[in-house]
């Protein structure tokens, strides 16, 4: 192996970092220091910060490593990984939260699609998500928007009983023309987590149900073996 394949080789064998540089990964010889409540400490050689963190028994960490010289704060890491984590998962819940699913209709659509179209639409409203309904056009279809305006009319008036509209544009934008359908009600999780049985639950009704079965068949008795042996006895008797 050349020099410079070991050495990407022994580049990619190291793990990779994730987070600001700690204690004594920190390589910068002096660095501005802040303290654990947030107060500046001045610059101080890295020696002494890492001193400084150690008698508050916490963490130095390099916050600022472009800066001239870089920043360090006194703090705990795993509070702050567990805090910049908890935030994370917030902001992706509410990105979750805030998407629009898409509902695309035709302006001249059928009535049984319309039918399965909307079903699919109060499904997804009855599990709380908030929909965006468009009716796209072709373009010998855009001189006809009137029909795309009846489409949406009738989208709403099937919903109106469990979602609210928002934001309906009855002229074309680009190709479509559309409007926000948002749920009345948020679905309830608890009644729908305790209502549904587990999968070890159903598992082990069903192993109960062949188990009862098995032993009825057991105990029932044999009605083809005994009329055979009944009609030997008699016909001896006589």
């Amino acid at each position: 192996m050349g020099r410079f394949g070991r050495r990407r080789y022994l580049d990619l064998q190291k793990p990779k970092q994730t987070g600001p540089r700690l204690n004594e990964r920190i390589t910068a010889p002096r660095v501005r220091l802040i303290g654990p409540q947030g107060e500046q400490m001045g610059v101080v050689p890295l020696e002494d910060a890492l001193a400084a963190a150690k008698e508050y028994k916490l963490d130095l960490a390099e916050v600022a490593p472009g800066a001239d010289p870089p920043v360090c704060k006194i703090l705990d890491w795993g509070k702050e990984k567990f805090r910049e984590e908890k935030q994370r998962r917030l902001s992706r819940r509410k990105e979750t939260s805030n998407k629009l699913r898409l509902i695309r209709f035709r302006p001249n659509i059928g009535d049984h699609d319309v039918q399965v179209k909307v079903r699919k639409l109060r499904e997804l409203l009855e599990q709380g998500e908030k929909c965006r309904v468009a009716v796209l056009f072709r373009r010998r279809e855009m001189r006809h928007q009137e029909q795309g305006v009846k489409v949406l009319d009738r989208v709403a008036e099937m919903i109106s009983d469990i979602a609210r509209i928002e934001g309906r544009v009855d002229r074309l934008v680009g190709r479509e023309m559309g409007m926000v359908a948002i749920p009345l009600r948020q679905p309830d999780k608890s009644k729908k987590s305790a209502g549904a049985p587990s999968g070890r639950q159903r598992k082990g009704g069903r192993k109960a149900a062949r188990t009862g079965s098995d032993g009825a068949s057991a105990a029932a008795p044999n009605t083809d073996e005994s009329s055979p042996s009944t009609e030997t006895s008699s016909s001896t008797a006589n």
